[in-house]
């Protein structure tokens, strides 16, 4: 069962089959079997995807509005971790072949907000890119967290 929050399946509420990710808020371990968020970006045709346990779906969305909201991020020349272990970040993007969780889209050189899982091989980053639409779009779709949880654990 899935319940994606965006049109493009970027940002979904699902259980986690496979391995044992780490949450990108807590970095604690994610218990296979468990409903939790995931955000994927597209790549060549590979997707890469991290997961969030549900309970850190409204200080996610708070990190996303004070970075669209707060003009001295958008004037910042280096990385600002926007929770304290670093893996929730704003900064450039690098990598001419990085797409956005919400738009699918990026360009190299732009800046945005990214989300890491450094438990993973090398680490797997995905990002939102910041435009006001990506960074609302993405808030948006964190506020249906905790209906569409309620609604996956019901069927």
């Amino acid at each position: 069962m899935v319940t994606h929050l965006l049109d493009n399946k970027g940002i979904t509420v699902k259980k986690n089959h496979t391995g044992a990710p780490s949450c990108v808020f807590s970095g604690k371990p994610i218990e296979a079997g468990t409903y939790n968020v995931s955000f994927t970006q597209r790549i060549n045709g590979n997707a890469m995807t991290v997961w969030m346990k549900p309970e850190y779906a409204e200080k996610l969305r708070a990190c996303l509005e004070m970075v669209n909201q707060n003009p001295l991020y958008k004037k910042s020349d280096s990385t600002i971790q926007l929770i304290p272990d670093g893996s929730i970040r704003y900064g450039s993007i690098s990598g001419a072949s990085q797409t956005c969780v919400v738009t699918q889209n990026i360009v190299s050189g732009k800046t945005g907000v990214t989300l890491a899982d450094y438990t993973v091989g090398n680490g797997i980053n995905v990002w939102i890119e910041d435009t006001d639409h990506a960074l609302s779009k993405a808030a948006e779709a964190l506020e249906q967290v905790p209906n569409a949880l309620k609604e996956e654990q019901d069927k």
